[in-house]
């Protein structure tokens, strides 16, 4: 253990009273000591409090910022983005998450939607969907961390498309969702470890009603119950290779309900 011990030596001068004449300032002395201790095995600093999120505020954040438009690659911004370091990135990120559908942002893109945002005004055209914003973090280098929609209004996504989501991103070949992740080109699973259910739900904001915390806290209960169900039952364990050493899923590979006989 290293200890650096650092004096200062300072003054303090007393007010001086103006008006009055013949009154010196006072001074007075003091000394401080400050230690600092360093270890001799530093303490570790867990990389994904550096996580960032990506959410297209005003249209500006995904298309016309770290893509194009039409999802091209916009390689200044992502040699700058490289630059980073970032350990974790979440999409679909903030509010936004109660009015999107992850079907609407896979397969052909010329078959995808184009719809309008409530809670930033502007579009959505799904070009950055969920194959898009995976190749992202691989070129990136980052781990990729999947929202999902616990909207409680109609626009609100349903436990089953959460599922059906993870099937699509983690699960094998032998399932419905996961056969089309392969028919869109990605025949092996993501092994995406991180996921997270919903998104700031005390807040009504964008297409989402304000939830006490005893109402989303019990259908918060119910979707992680459904997930662990799952991974329990039918998953095997998973990792996700970083160059911060292998992550354990949270929510591993899935083999789920959909298994075509």
């Amino acid at each position: 253990m290293k200890k650096i011990i650092l004096i200062t030596a300072g003054c303090m001068f007393g007010l001086l009273l103006f008006g009055q004449k013949n009154v010196a300032p006072k001074v007075s002395k003091t000394t401080t000591q400050v230690t600092i201790s360093i270890p001799d095995r530093p303490a570790s600093i867990d990389p994904m409090i550096y996580g960032q999120m990506l959410e297209d505020c005003n249209d500006r954040v995904i298309y016309g910022g770290v893509v194009n438009e039409d999802r091209s690659e916009r390689p200044h911004v992502t040699t700058l983005l490289k630059e980073l370091d970032m350990p974790v990135v979440r999409w679909p990120e903030g509010t936004y998450i109660h009015e999107y559908h992850w079907e609407k942002g896979a397969g052909p893109k010329q078959e995808r939607p184009t719809v309008s945002t409530r809670v930033w005004g502007g579009i959505e055209n799904h070009q950055f969907g969920t194959d898009e914003f995976l190749e992202w973090c691989r070129q990136l280098g980052t781990v990729p961390y999947i929202n999902f929609n616990m909207g409680n209004q109609i626009y609100g996504g349903s436990l089953g498309d959460a599922l059906n989501w993870l099937e699509y991103v983690n699960g094998s070949t032998k399932t419905v969702f996961s056969q089309k992740r392969a028919k869109n080109g990605h025949p092996e699973p993501y092994n995406v470890p991180y996921w997270c259910i919903g998104n700031e739900n005390y807040l009504p904001a964008g297409r989402h009603n304000r939830e006490t915390a005893q109402v989303y806290s019990g259908r918060l209960h119910l979707w992680a119950f459904c997930f662990r169900r799952e991974k329990k039952s039918r998953c095997p364990k998973a990792t996700y290779t970083t160059k911060y050493g292998n992550l354990k899923a949270t929510i591993s590979t899935i083999q789920t309900r959909s298994t075509i006989r």
